[in-house]
């Protein structure tokens, strides 16, 4: 459910905001989320975004458009691009950078689902892997108990 809360009161749009997904919250407020419900802090999504000091300047102005529903395409790219560089480690070497950089597409596609990627191989079905689990039991009788 879109508007459930932790113990704590916290929403998915507040995780959200807390941790820079603006294109998550995009999708929230895509599909009728409401943004202004506080947690047991007391403060709302749109209330945390100000207050919060994980996020930077950047994110912040994708959050606030996330908020607004003008989160375009391209800049939901750069915002998961930009998350992507942020968790980077400082100091690493020119090859480990291009390496990163050319595979942004793939990292993009495992961390957040989102993204072009074509997967090297078939991916089964529902229905393939539903019947792969169920297996035949065994007939042996189980031994009688001491």
């Amino acid at each position: 459910e879109l508007n459930a809360q932790t113990a704590n009161g916290e929403s998915p749009a507040y995780y959200a905001v807390r941790y820079g997904s603006s294109w998550c919250l995009q999708w929230l407020t895509e599909n009728g989320y409401d943004i202004t419900t506080p947690a047991s802090n007391g403060y709302s999504p749109e209330q945390l975004l100000y207050i919060n000091n994980r996020n930077h300047n950047v994110e912040v102005e994708w959050m606030e458009a996330a908020i607004k529903g003008e989160l375009t395409e391209k800049k939901s790219i750069q915002a998961q691009e930009y998350k992507l560089g942020k968790w980077r480690c400082e100091g690493m070497d020119k090859l480990a950078e291009d390496f990163l950089d050319k595979n942004k597409l793939k990292q993009r596609w495992h961390l957040y689902r989102a993204g072009e990627y074509a997967v090297p191989y078939d991916l089964p079905l529902v229905e393939e892997c539903r019947m792969k689990a169920d297996l035949p039991r065994s007939q042996i009788p189980r031994p009688p108990g001491k």
